[in-house]
């Protein structure tokens, strides 16, 4: 059983991007329950976990009676912790496949997080996750255009830096 006082049994969860860079979150779609819900896939993520608020949208029926008490405690990848209100076994369904998994319910906002738990479980579709869009493409054409001698054949040149190798001495560059 997890304590305060033993971390070891503290699972980290990223739960915002911290990172400046204009990127949008992976997301797929699976049916919770016969309920579509919309999940970021998070492979640092120990657990799939969704926010009390969006549980309680998603499922407006009182479904609250059916959290389990949970002794798992989580914290963010920053350290802080974040309270479980409980877990639920849900039916998921992704691409033809279907397993019941645990979902946790957490205190506070954020997003439904796809974890490793459930990746496990679900062999999600790569190829199409990863499939750049035509505008992106665009934009790709025209980042390899700007900066063509970067991606040139053959050995590249750096000008204006001076470097120093330092040896052990015998040894050979």
């Amino acid at each position: 059983m997890a304590t305060e006082e033993d971390p070891s049994t503290e699972y980290a969860l990223p739960v915002e991007c911290l990172t400046t860079f204009n990127s949008e979150p992976m997301t797929v779609t699976v049916n919770l329950d016969n309920t579509p819900v919309c999940m970021e896939i998070d492979t640092g993520a120990m657990l799939s976990i969704m926010n009390y608020s969006i549980f309680l949208s998603t499922w407006p029926t009182d479904r609250t009676l059916e959290l389990k008490d949970s002794d798992v405690r989580l914290r963010t990848y920053t350290g802080e912790k974040i309270k479980v209100k409980g877990s639920l076994d849900v039916q998921a369904c992704y691409e033809g496949q279907e397993a019941e998994l645990t979902l946790t319910i957490v205190d506070g906002g954020g997003p439904t997080l796809l974890g490793r738990d459930w990746l496990r479980h679900l062999r999600l579709n790569w190829a199409a996750l990863n499939h750049i869009a035509d505008k992106d493409r665009s934009e790709l054409k025209n980042l390899l255009n700007t900066h063509s001698a970067l991606f040139a054949e053959g050995l590249g040149r750096i000008k204006g830096v001076t470097a120093r190798l330092y040896l052990k001495e015998g040894g050979r560059p």
